[in-house]
C-alpha cells in the first residue's frame, strides 16, 4: 500500500508537474526579505505552484511551499519555509497549510482517496532562528514541549504537535541549519 501511494504520485507529479521541481534553496526564498533558509541545491515540488496550475483561476487553498518525496524512505513530506515570528494566526496557517495540502493533494492532483497511507506523510516547518527567539511563546507551548522533553520527545514548536499522529505520521520544527544538515 505504501509504495503503491508512492509510486502513483510520482508518476503523476513526474508527468503533469516536472516543471514545478524547485531546489530547496529555492523553494525557502522569502520575497519580502530577499533571504533564504536553505541553501540545499536539493530538490522538491514547489506544491504552491502545483496548487496555482490545479486551481488555474479559482480562489486557492491554503498550501505548504514544497513536497518532497523521499526515494529511501518512500515518505511524502510537505515542507513550509516560516522567515519571521509566527503570531497566533501564523500557527493557524501553518495548520491550514499542512491539512490543506493532504486535502488537495488527494482530492486535486491524485483525483483517490482510497490510496491514504497515514503512516508515510509528514509535516516539516523550517524557521529562521535568528528570528525565533524574538517571538512570543505560548504558555501552553511551554508546558507541552516541558512534558514532551520529559518523556524523551523531540520538541514540536507552533502549537503543531496536534497535527502529529491525526493528519500526519510526523510533524517536525527544524532550524534553517538543522533543515540543511538533515535534507542538504
Amino acid at each position: 500500500m505504501k509504495d503503491a501511494f508512492f509510486e502513483k504520485l510520482d508518476g503523476i507529479l513526474s508527468k503533469e508537474y516536472h516543471d514545478c521541481r524547485k531546489s530547496f534553496r529555492e523553494l525557502s526564498l522569502d520575497t519580502n526579505n530577499r533571504e533564504y533558509l536553505s541553501n540545499s541545491p536539493r530538490g522538491a515540488y514547489c506544491y504552491d505552484d502545483i496548487i496555482g496550475k490545479v486551481f488555474a483561476g479559482r480562489e486557492l487553498p491554503m498550501s505548504p511551499d514544497g513536497l518532497f518525496l523521499d526515494p529511501l524512505t518512500h515518505n511524502i513530506i510537505f515542507i513550509e519555509f516560516k522567515n519571521g515570528c509566527v503570531r497566533e494566526k501564523n500557527r493557524i496557517e501553518l495548520k491550514l497549510k499542512g491539512i490543506e495540502g493532504i486535502y488537495s493533494l488527494l482530492k486535486w492532483v491524485l483525483k483517490d482517496f482510497s490510496l491514504l497511507p497515514e503512516e508515510q506523510i509528514d509535516y516539516i516547518v523550517v524557521y529562521n532562528r535568528h528570528k525565533i527567539s524574538d517571538c512570543p511563546t505560548p504558555d501552553r507551548d511551554n508546558i507541552v514541549n516541558y512534558i514532551g522533553r520529559l518523556a524523551g520527545e523531540r520538541e514540536i514548536k507552533f502549537g503543531l504537535r496536534r497535527l502529529k499522529g491525526t493528519y500526519f505520521n510526523d510533524v517536525t520544527t527544524l532550524n534553517q541549519d538543522e533543515f540543511d544538515r538533515r535534507y542538504g
